[in-house]
């Protein structure tokens, strides 16, 4: 499976030891097939629905434990047609096992018995669960801060659990510091497949809506895997004629950490580092983002922006939320936030739609 960086441009054979290119950027993989809806697999609703679009060098999955085809609930907020994507309605209660389900795929037919990663929590949980069903061991670190939760997710499944003190990077420092011929990074951060699976979220919301897309979709952003997914399964569709426009993608980040916030609101092509420091929405704190740019760039290719919502709006969006019926975790609830503080901004004759990333069963209790 050849890759291309998504800094230097440089085409390379993937291979599970070199998890990021010599410049530093981001592999990204190659598009293959069009997009051919004859080749669709309408007798699956798990992500694998479109796998002969994924180009993946292998004719069958060695673990598919169901993601996909998550429900579109419509509601009315404030005054906003609003539908909500509840992609935390997944195997491990995030919508991260979309792009764990193809890295670790990938990883499997590629030999690998061993991974690292390092996460928040729910990337962690994910590449946990994945791992451990592919027969691999797997060592996570996390932030010792990290919701307990999360960290119970974590040992269940199988997988060995460090907790690393200070900021968030520090796991990430952690976990490659342990790399060697025998432990391969399967970061969701650089690896190309999490990337590929999650551009089957955009082409769920396609056909779910068939074809009538929302005006605006809202997403929280750390690294940007589901921001980015999203674009790259968009932009597919756009390609090959089967839509005419991609919605206007909305970033939301916490105030306390808005890397690409700020770069947005300066106009900026490239992502600037912020010092880390923490907020009750964990999942997003993340200070320098390994592909920045591509965030920003799908930004401005589709007309959306980027948003800072403070913590205590998020604590009372995730309430309001759930006296509506649905419990999403704190993180998840930056997006009900930037709605709030979006009004009057937005059209109330477009619709709107919120990515629901990650279950309230994964932390405990409230804020």
């Amino acid at each position: 499976m050849n890759v291309k960086c998504s800094h230097c441009g440089v085409v390379k054979e993937l291979t599970p030891q070199v998890y990021k290119c010599p410049c530093g950027g981001a592999w990204e993989f190659i598009e293959r097939n069009e997009f051919d809806l004859g080749l669709i697999d309408k007798n699956s609703y798990s992500i694998f629905r479109y796998k002969n679009f994924l180009g993946l060098e292998f004719d069958e999955s060695t673990i598919d434990l169901g993601i996909g085809w998550t429900p579109i609930v419509k509601k009315k907020i404030i005054g906003y047609d609003v539908m909500l994507k509840m992609d935390f309605l997944a195997p491990t209660g995030s919508y991260k096992d979309r792009g764990t389900c193809i890295t670790i795929n990938i990883l499997a037919s590629q030999g690998v018995k061993n991974i690292v990663d390092d996460s928040s929590g729910n990337a962690g949980a994910s590449m946990s669960a994945f791992a451990n069903a592919a027969g691999m061991s797997a060592d996570i670190f996390v932030p010792a801060y990290c919701s307990p939760a999360k960290k119970t997710q974590i040992k269940v499944y199988g997988s060995n659990i460090h907790l690393v003190e200070g900021e968030r990077i520090r796991a990430t420092e952690a976990a490659i510091a342990m790399l060697d011929e025998d432990h391969v990074y399967a970061s969701h951060a650089y690896h190309p497949g999490f990337i590929m699976g999650q551009q089957t979220v955009a082409w769920e919301i396609w056909e779910q809506l068939l074809g009538k897309l929302p005006e605006a979709i809202i997403i929280p952003v750390a690294q940007g895997g589901n921001f980015l997914g999203m674009w790259y399964g968009f932009r597919r569709l756009l390609h090959d004629g089967h839509i005419k426009r991609i919605p206007k993608l909305i970033a939301v980040q916490s105030a306390n950490v808005c890397p690409v916030v700020n770069a947005f609101l300066m106009g900026k092509k490239t992502v600037t580092p912020v010092m880390p420091a923490n907020t009750v929405a964990e999942g997003v704190a993340v200070s320098n983002p390994v592909r920045g740019e591509r965030i920003l760039q799908a930004i401005y290719e589709t007309g959306g922006f980027a948003i800072a919502v403070d913590d205590q709006s998020v604590i009372e969006a995730q309430s309001q939320l759930a006296k509506m019926g649905i419990w999403i975790e704190v993180t998840s609830a930056t997006v009900i936030a930037a709605l709030f503080e979006l009004r009057g901004m937005l059209d109330k004759r477009e619709t709107i739609m919120l990515s629901l990333t990650a279950s309230g069963l994964k932390t405990m209790g409230v804020h």
